[in-house]
C-alpha cells in the first residue's frame, strides 16, 4: 500500500512541558516508601508523603520474586 494511503503528512505543533525536555532533571525527590529517587515532577503525593508511582498506586511491573514496595 502506498505511503499516502497509509499516512497523513502535516505540520504540527507539539506542546512539551519543561519536565519532558531532554537534559538534566529539573527536580529530584526521594520516595517516602522505597527510597528511590523520582525525577522531574513524576512523584505522587498521597497520605501526606511523596511516593514514586509504583509505591503510590501499584506500578505496572515488579521484579521477579519481589512485591512492589
Amino acid at each position: 500500500m502506498p505511503d499516502d494511503e497509509l499516512f497523513d503528512v502535516m505540520e504540527v505543533q507539539v506542546k512539551l512541558n519543561p519536565e519532558d525536555m531532554p537534559g538534566r532533571p529539573l527536580r529530584r525527590v526521594q520516595c517516602g516508601s522505597c527510597g528511590e529517587y523520582v525525577q522531574d515532577m513524576r512523584e505522587v503525593e498521597a497520605r501526606g508523603k511523596v511516593f514514586c508511582r509504583p509505591c503510590a498506586d501499584a506500578g505496572y511491573y515488579s521484579p521477579l520474586g519481589q512485591d512492589i514496595c
